[in-house]
């Protein structure tokens, strides 16, 4: 290894956080190549750091070989977070290839959230204090590897939340103004055991945005990206039309099994000498 690509394999080494940053960017193909460059436990710490979308997407288009080892570094919770968004085939493929005690606390995690909205949250966030300025936070915007989120979300001294600073909120502002003047009341948050049809309520009588995630004390825990929640919309529209194929389905078969029966029942009567039951009544 010479050149360029040493370069290139101690920026990805040695700055997860900045090849994270990197890698979010790229189209999959290349962000592949470039993270199985490095060992698996330096792979999962630019995982760890990249949006949930991303490193999904990249452990999908692993080989369960290459995913596993990755996965063997990284916590129980975050790999279960990160098999939540892998089709089932390839999920069930990678848990056979860890260990039996990893592949037994992923499966155990799996299982309780898979109703929640804890897989969907994202907690590698940039947040903000009421007392920062404006031109403050845009620095923070600026040095920040979190390039998935769209909402600045404000906490006071106990990491609770307090307000949420959007775009339009910092356009109408001054670089001098103090975050907790220009802020949105944090009004729509959700909390992390609530389930998935609960989001889609929310999100049906709220503006689409990023939505932070808290605890009963509404200690700020992360956040559902914009994008996530584009996903569960087109998941829940897909799933009513499969409910309504279903439907339809079902009342056809039960049309055909009630003329299959009827035919029966006339061809036994016609042997028998009787009349079968009619279905439907007629008038003398």
């Amino acid at each position: 290894m010479q050149g360029l690509e040493h370069l290139s394999f101690s920026f990805l080494r040695n700055h997860p956080k900045d090849a994270a940053r990197y890698l979010e960017n790229l189209p999959t193909s290349r962000s592949l190549e470039a993270l199985l460059w490095v060992k698996p436990d330096k792979r999962i710490r630019i995982i760890e750091t990249l949006s949930l979308e991303k490193a999904r997407t990249l452990v999908r288009e692993m080989s369960d070989r290459d995913a596993s080892e990755s996965l063997k570094e990284a916590s129980p919770r975050f790999g279960a977070a990160i098999l939540q968004g892998v089709e089932e085939f390839k999920r069930e493929s990678i848990l056979r290839s860890l260990p039996s005690s990893l592949a037994s606390s992923l499966g155990d995690l799996l299982e309780q959230s898979e109703f929640t909205l804890a897989p969907l949250m994202e907690t590698k966030t940039l947040t903000v204090t009421g007392d920062m300025t404006v031109s403050h936070a845009l620095d923070l915007i600026k040095k920040s590897v979190v390039t998935h989120q769209k909402t600045l979300f404000v906490l006071n001294g106990n990491r609770q939340l307090v307000g949420m600073l959007q775009l339009r909120d910092i356009l109408a502002s001054g670089k001098n103004d103090r975050v907790e003047d220009c802020m949105s009341p944090a009004t729509n948050q959700v909390n992390s055991f609530s389930s998935r049809e609960s989001l889609l309520q929310f999100i049906d009588s709220r503006e689409l945005t990023d939505i932070p995630v808290v605890d009963e004390e509404n200690v700020f825990l992360g956040f559902i990206p914009f994008s996530v929640c584009l996903e569960e919309i087109t998941r829940h529209l897909s799933d009513q039309e499969k409910r309504t194929e279903t439907g339809d389905t079902l009342l056809a078969l039960g049309e055909v099994f009630w003329i299959g029966t009827t035919a029966i029942l006339d061809t036994m009567a016609a042997f028998s000498g009787t009349k079968s039951i009619p279905s439907q009544s007629k008038g003398e």
